[in-house]
């Protein structure tokens, strides 16, 4: 499958606001590819925000002219600046039941909440790095699904 190369919006101040798009139409089938550079920045994934310090270090950073954006992809913190250039790829990758839930600990107990509230009862839930993500889940989201009641004895 050949790659469709997207343009990015250059009077969008938030390099990443395209992932966004990216995922849509990689999940509607298409195969994208996103050339992207980024001002003096630092560049992670939204699952950082459970790090309780993460607002107030991005603030700080911010504040100093290097701006934290955040991202929907996994990965690290990738540093940004004159002469990198960003190959972002979005592609389907099975049909069917997958999805991802991402956010804080309560968006993420929320949004399987949802779920339990429609009738369903087991999960399957992967991450990466995948012991960092299982304790994030344990120790933030599973307090709250046991309060809610969302959660099995």
């Amino acid at each position: 499958m050949r790659f469709e190369f997207l343009d990015p919006d250059p009077t969008d101040p938030d390099p990443l606001h395209a992932e966004q798009a990216l995922l849509e139409q990689a999940s509607a089938g298409r195969w994208l590819a996103h050339l992207w550079q980024a001002p003096v920045s630092l560049v992670v994934p939204s699952s950082y925000l459970r790090h309780a310090q993460l607002e107030a270090a991005r603030a700080d950073f911010a504040a100093r002219g290097c701006p934290v954006w955040l991202r929907l992809s996994g990965g690290g913190l990738v540093p940004q600046g004159p002469g990198i250039v960003n190959l972002s790829l979005a592609y389907p990758v099975r049909g069917g039941a997958g999805t991802a839930l991402v956010g804080s600990h309560e968006e993420v107990a929320s949004l399987i909440s949802e779920y339990h509230d429609l009738g369903f009862d087991e999960f399957i839930l992967s991450g990466y790095p995948h012991l960092e993500e299982a304790y994030w889940f344990a120790e933030g989201v599973l307090p709250l699904l046991r309060k809610r009641g969302a959660l099995a004895a």
